[in-house]
C-alpha cells in the first residue's frame, strides 16, 4: 500500500506518460529503433520533470535529467526487444507502466508545487 502522496504521483505520472507516449507514437515516433527511442526517452523525461521533483535513490554522478532519460531509454528498449508493440493500446499501456515502475524504483518522486 502506497502513501497517498506517492499514489497521487503514480496516478498522475501514469496519465502523463501514457498520454504523451501514445501521442508521439500516433504521429510516427518509433521506440523500436535507436533514434526513435532516444528521442522519445528525452521527450518523456522532460514531461516528467515538468510535473515532478525527482531525487535519485542511488548516488549518481550525472545530472538527474540525463539519468532519468537513461532509465526511460533502457526500459523502452527492453520492452520493445521483449516483444511489446507500443503501437497497440495494450502495448503502449504495458510500456508506460513498465517505464513508471522503473522511475519509481530509481527515484523518489514528488509532485512539483505550483508557484
Amino acid at each position: 500500500m502506497l502513501d497517498p502522496e506517492t499514489q497521487q504521483c503514480l496516478d498522475l505520472m501514469d496519465a502523463v506518460i501514457y498520454r504523451e507516449l501514445r501521442a508521439r507514437i500516433d504521429v510516427g515516433d518509433d521506440p523500436s529503433n535507436d533514434d526513435g527511442c532516444t528521442m522519445l526517452s528525452s521527450f518523456l523525461a522532460k514531461m516528467v520533470l515538468n510535473s515532478f521533483t525527482l531525487q535519485p535513490v542511488l548516488e549518481i554522478e550525472e545530472e538527474c535529467a540525463d539519468y532519468l532519460t537513461e532509465v526511460i531509454y533502457s526500459e523502452m528498449r527492453a520492452r520493445v526487444a521483449f516483444g511489446d508493440d507500443p503501437a497497440t493500446h495494450e502495448g503502449c499501456e504495458t510500456l508506460s507502466s513498465m517505464v513508471i515502475d522503473m522511475i519509481f524504483e530509481c527515484f523518489t518522486v514528488r509532485l512539483k508545487i505550483a508557484k
